[in-house]
């Protein structure tokens, strides 16, 4: 089993950094632009997710894209992953429209704080301990954010996007908690 969570974690994260890497030369036509998306650029609900701000940027998230991967291929199919990632994206991207709550960003981290809340309710049944170690990090990552505390490699921290993407996560958790077999 490892050598399969292993296998998962290198194909994601690999997959995930040469999108990542390779759509960031075009952030500028790519990220999210409020007032560009209004006036027509509707690919920048989508894309702004795979486009980020910098090499490093994109390579931490497309680690985050391996790991939360790697885990939540052992309760959800790949259809069903890949249709939660989407999901949250455009929750995120919807949200962002309607709230104006911040004008621009890019990157995948909305989107991974949604998965690894999936993640937190897919594996509290099985492994408890765990489920709330990713529970206390996600909700370290948001408080950091809200003190406005940034790593040195990156910009400000788009704080409602991971917010929105736990939300929508939490909810798709709850879902494949209540639809998955007992074990």
């Amino acid at each position: 089993m490892m050598r399969v969570r292993l296998l998962r974690f290198l194909v994601a994260t690999v997959t995930a950094a040469a999108v990542f890497l390779g759509t960031s030369r075009w952030l500028d036509s790519l990220a999210f632009d409020r007032i560009a998306i209004i006036e027509g650029e509707y690919w920048r609900l989508g894309t702004s997710h795979l486009t980020h701000l910098d090499n490093m940027h994109g390579l931490m998230n497309a680690l985050g894209v391996g790991l939360v991967t790697a885990v939540l291929l052992d309760f959800l199919r790949p259809a069903r992953l890949l249709a939660s990632a989407v999901t949250i994206a455009g929750t995120i991207s919807g949200a962002s429209v309607l709230l104006a709550v911040e004008s621009t960003y890019a990157g995948a981290s909305g989107i991974l704080y949604g998965l690894a809340a999936i993640a937190v309710f897919a594996l509290a049944k099985r492994t408890p301990r765990l489920a709330t170690a990713v529970g206390v990090v996600l909700m370290a990552g948001v408080a950091t954010a809200f003190a406005d505390w940034h790593r040195a490699w990156t910009a400000d921290v788009a704080t409602h996007t991971h917010l929105i993407g736990m939300a929508a996560g939490a909810a798709i958790g709850v879902w494949v908690r209540r639809s998955a077999p007992a074990r």
